[in-house]
């Protein structure tokens, strides 16, 4: 997939995939914003129709968008991380490869899942252009793998049915000074003027995630909110709700800390978004619906 830089081969997904599951039952890294979307889901996902899990990776959104009478098509260009999907049954599931809308429709009517190695990028526009569409969509942390979070958003706003939600997580940086010292979570607007100074020429940050079951080192795109309030234009997207939460269980790492190098090796060179620049990590969620 384009501007990736995670490298996601079989040990990298094994790692990934012990970070808990967005439910009630085990280990939540990142409470607050994992507790919005489960949450939302809950509240919001339709009762029936397809729902798409896009960047589903290892199925960790499974338990919170199974159920009732949908259908749940994942997408993801790792076949490392869709090879760890919990699959039960003929009938439940299956991973193939990039499909048709004929034949993603056919599938789905024998079975209540599909997950579908491919780069959503280019597949979902495809999708869109063979009129399929999608009843409601969700994107968790997918964005970061994009120089621009307008790239998945505008490829998966192609394939959703007009009025679809899509329940949208991702990393984000603010000014310092923006957040009040203490905070759990903060409803915003992306044009507070507070959240738009100047920012940094850095094009990514590094930072883990500290699991029950081990760290996660990650190397993700800098996005501002900027960036997020041209992904969610007004011309294509009606914004429900949008929150922000500190970012839980995560040390971001400056370029000096060795501890991880061997996770970042594969990595390309990049310029670094420092931890004392001035900038707060934070975690975000974004519900929209798809205009007509």
């Amino acid at each position: 997939m384009e501007n990736t830089t995670q490298d996601y081969g079989d040990d990298a997904a094994r790692r990934y995939t012990r970070v808990g599951r967005v439910d009630h039952t085990q280990e939540q890294v990142e409470r607050g914003v994992n507790q919005w979307l489960y949450t939302a889901l809950l509240q919001s996902l339709p009762r029936q129709g397809v729902v798409g899990d896009f960047g589903c990776g290892s199925g960790r959104l499974l338990p919170a968008l199974c159920g009732e009478q949908r259908k749940v098509v994942g997408v993801d260009s790792s076949r490392a991380m869709l090879d760890l999907i919990p699959l039960q049954g003929e009938a439940a599931g299956a991973v193939i490869g990039m499909a048709g809308a004929d034949v993603l429709a056919e599938q789905l009517r024998a079975r209540n899942a599909l997950f579908i190695e491919a780069d959503l990028q280019h597949y979902l526009p495809l999708l869109g252009e063979q009129s399929f569409r999608f009843d409601a969509g969700v994107s968790s942390f997918n964005a970061v793998c994009f120089s621009d979070p307008a790239i998945p958003v505008t490829a998966i706003g192609r394939c959703l049915r007009s009025g679809a939600p899509l329940f949208f997580t991702s990393n984000a940086i603010v000014p310092s000074g923006a957040l009040p010292e203490t905070w759990e979570e903060q409803r915003i607007a992306f044009d507070d003027p507070r959240l738009h100074l100047s920012y940094p020429s850095a094009s990514h940050f590094r930072h883990v995630l500290h699991t029950q079951g081990g760290d996660v080192p990650l190397q993700d795109h800098v996005h501002h909110m900027g960036m997020l309030q041209r992904a969610f234009n007004s011309e294509q997207w009606r914004v429900e709700d949008a929150c922000i939460f500190p970012a839980e269980g995560c040390e971001h790492l400056p370029s000096s800390d060795t501890r991880y190098s061997d996770a970042y090796k594969h990595s390309p060179s990049v310029d670094l978004l420092e931890p004392d620049s001035g900038f707060t990590y934070v975690k975000i969620g974004v519900r929209a619906h798809r205009k007509e």
